[in-house]
């Protein structure tokens, strides 16, 4: 593993750290809550693109797998989005934010982690 990877590794350890601190402590309701959880987001984002990036001569399910990864981000930036928004506010004529919309693109995200991580420790052990 060279140097890089391992300092994207504790970047991305770093950002699941803030970002479970952060939605763990969001029912608190401190002002602060939502730039910390979008700061542990951000830094997360460039630790997982980042390590996605230095896997090269994977298999396919493995790159489907990353892929999949790439989607769970998605999620994550959408409930950091969300989490700012104000209770009340209308995105369309079919979407009213509520204090806790951020919650279900957390969710999908973590379904999506929780999917990948095993498989592809998985495929890991077979290559």
């Amino acid at each position: 593993m060279s140097n890089n990877v391992k300092i994207l590794s504790y970047t991305e350890i770093a950002g699941e750290v803030i970002v479970l601190l952060g939605s763990a402590l969001k029912i608190t309701g401190w002002f602060w809550l939502p730039y910390m959880f979008a700061f542990g987001v951000l830094v997360f984002s460039v630790g997982r693109l980042g390590v996605q990036n230095q896997m090269e001569d994977s298999s396919l399910t493995l790159r489907r797998l990353f892929k999949q990864r790439v989607i769970g981000v998605f999620f994550l930036v959408l409930s950091s989005v969300l989490m700012f928004l104000t209770p009340g506010f209308y995105l369309s004529s079919m979407f009213y934010v509520h204090t806790s919309s951020w919650l279900l693109p957390f969710v999908i995200f973590v379904v999506i982690e929780l999917c990948t991580a095993f498989r592809i420790s998985d495929e890991l052990k077979k290559s």
